[in-house]
Formats: C-alpha cells, sequence, structure tokens
C-alpha cells in the first residue's frame, strides 16, 4: 500500500506528540492512570478511507495494571486528519482487529 510522505508525517506527528505529552508527566502512586505504548500503522480493507493507529491501552489504579484493551485512531488516507471520535461514533465492528493490514511500527 502506497501512502502519501506527507500523510505519513501527519500521523507519524500526532503520534509523537502524545506519547511525548504521556511520558513527560510522572505517573502518581494513587488513582487511575491510563498509557498508550506500542503505537502501529495500519489499515483495514473493508473501510478503505481511513488509515488506523492502533495501540496498547493500559489502565493502571494505584501503580498496578489493572487492565488492557486496544486503542484505534482512525485518520483520512488523504488528508492525514484525524477523525475525531471513530471509536465511538463510527465503530470498530466485529472483527475489526482481525481485519487489519500492519503497514509498520511508529514507536
Amino acid at each position: 500500500m502506497e501512502i502519501k510522505q506527507e500523510v505519513k508525517d501527519k500521523i507519524y506527528n500526532f503520534v509523537h506528540k502524545k506519547n511525548i505529552g504521556e511520558i513527560s508527566e510522572p505517573m502518581p502512586n494513587k488513582g487511575v492512570v491510563i498509557t498508550e505504548i506500542k503505537y502501529e500503522l495500519a489499515s483495514n480493507p473493508s473501510i478503505p478511507k481511513y488509515l488506523f493507529v492502533v495501540s496498547e491501552k493500559y489502565t493502571f489504579y494505584n501503580g498496578s495494571i489493572q487492565d488492557k484493551r486496544w486503542g484505534v485512531y482512525a485518520f483520512d488516507k488523504e488528508t492525514g486528519d484525524l477523525v475525531p471520535d471513530f471509536e465511538e461514533k463510527e465503530g470498530c465492528h466485529y472483527g475489526f482487529f482481525n481485519e487489519l493490514d500492519f503497514i509498520e511500527r511508529i514507536i
């Protein structure tokens, strides 16, 4: 799959800014904290107009891992613009993650 360089750059900049913001804050000893790691760029043949960034989301409570889930961000394939609230509004249909074609790791 060929991706325009400016689209790829825009997506990578989003991920790097988000990741730097998260890792620059110390994790508190108490309370709930959600952090993401292992960002990967992917496509899904059933939703060809978007590219996706998939991550592992960990929920910590008082310093211990309580939950692990997949995070997903959708980006317009032509512009690189973030699709707001993709997970909540358009959703990840049943089998969405199984259909992903991973392109490359970002971080």
